[in-house]
């Protein structure tokens, strides 16, 4: 017969021996392909790529170079070393964009832009010019509509502005500042 000092200890090791079958099944059990860890390969890329884009009646919508491009076959996308891209407007100078890195996704209408982001649109008699700084930028090129949650400056002409946030339809030039915006423009000065 078991005595009473010696439950504490036979207590313990059954819990014992009962965690240790258990670390046994679950380290002796195969992966399964939804907990395997996943290992993206390239099946293809290029080296100073550039890539053109036309709208359905031919027109010239974009220009898009890279000093690499990886294409990925699990989900079709596309990563991209230095991306560089021009947008084309019909009434507009052409938006130039540039960043460390970028991601396309596989039908292209998402592209997402990483590190050092740098935006530009010439002026023209109907557009004030633009250059804009950002950690991060997304796209949606079918859209024409771009957005970022980091901290954007964006300067046009006398005007340069600060804010955390930033949505932007880029056919039109509307642009929305999330948060904490503060600008500061500078009057042009008049001489008599």
């Amino acid at each position: 017969m078991i005595r009473q000092r010696h439950w504490p200890v036979m207590l313990l090791l059954a819990l014992l021996a009962a965690l240790s079958g258990w670390v046994y099944r679950q380290a002796t059990q195969p992966v399964s392909p939804e907990t395997a860890p996943t290992v993206r390969h390239p099946d293809a890329y290029a080296t100073r790529a550039r890539l053109s884009g036309y709208t359905p009646d031919g027109r010239l919508e974009y220009r898009l170079w890279a000093e690499r491009m990886e294409h990925f076959p699990g989900d079709d996308s596309t990563e991209l070393q230095r991306p560089y891209a021009e947008l084309y407007r019909i009434d507009a100078p052409p938006w130039r964009i540039s960043a460390h890195h970028g991601w396309v996704a596989s039908q292209g209408d998402e592209i997402r832009l990483r590190g050092e982001v740098e935006i530009q649109r010439d002026g023209s008699p109907a557009n004030r010019p633009v250059t804009a700084w950002s950690d991060s930028l997304d796209l949606w090129p079918g859209r024409d509509y771009a957005a970022t949650d980091d901290k954007i400056t964006y300067i046009s002409d006398d005007l340069r502005v600060e804010a955390v946030g930033m949505r932007a339809r880029l056919d039109t030039g509307e642009l929305e500042l999330l948060s904490g915006v503060r600008g500061v423009h500078t009057p042009a000065r008049t001489t008599r």
